[in-house]
């Protein structure tokens, strides 16, 4: 037997003595199959993808199967996950179960997309350098971040950067000051000044194309 899945991006198998076969997807469940026939025997919604492979272990007598869901990974880093997770704000937590559990299940937080009113808060777009700064965009940033429409994966969706982020471009590109506490790297010796400015004034081209949008 065989599972097709929407999400080329799903978690591992686990297989049990006792003729059951767990896995994670993209789509934010955790299913337990029949090992003989690929019957889906239970399914549990996480709210978070899952693409990490559960375990099984026993305490005292008592199985329990536990599994990460996060989204992530390389296919993760810029394509979103299936289904109701993109409802989602996909966080990572680890899932424990056995059997006749009583835990109560974690809050998921749902998904709100906030997009700023960059024209309002006085950014400006020169068409000549978003023109530029389209392709640079896609050469330097869409690997991690996604396209600016919003079909990202797991790193920041950057329709969403706020306006204080804004006034710090530079520093937050050029110069890394995000660079402990977020990842993000500095691009300094990769991007000139010019370059940098290109691709943010595609970002806030788009941006406001986004916010418009959403505000008729």
């Amino acid at each position: 037997w065989k599972i097709a899945h929407p999400n080329v991006s799903n978690g591992g198998t686990l297989a049990t003595a006792g003729d059951l076969v767990f896995q994670g997807n993209g789509e934010a469940e955790f299913v337990a199959y029949h090992a003989g026939t690929g019957q889906v025997l239970w399914r549990y919604f996480t709210g978070t993808a899952i693409i990490a492979p559960p375990v099984t272990y026993s305490i005292k007598g008592v199985q329990y199967v536990a599994v990460l869901a996060g989204w992530g990974g390389a296919y993760g880093l810029d394509s979103p996950p299936s289904g109701k997770a993109q409802e989602y704000f996909q966080e990572g937590i680890l899932y424990t179960f056995k059997l006749e559990g009583q835990g109560a299940a974690p809050r998921l937080t749902k998904l709100q997309r906030e997009i700023p009113d960059l024209k309002s808060a006085g950014f400006g777009v020169d068409i000549e350098s978003a023109n530029k700064g389209r392709n640079l965009y896609f050469d330097n940033c869409v690997f991690c971040h996604g396209s600016v429409d919003g079909q990202g994966g797991a790193l920041p969706d950057l329709a969403t950067t706020s306006v204080a982020y804004h006034k710090l471009w530079p520093q937050l590109v050029l110069e890394g000051i995000l660079a402990r506490s977020k990842g993000m790297p500095a691009f300094k010796g990769f991007l000139t000044d010019e370059e940098s400015s290109a691709i943010q004034h595609y970002i806030i081209q788009e941006t406001q194309k986004l916010y418009d949008e959403q505000s008729q």
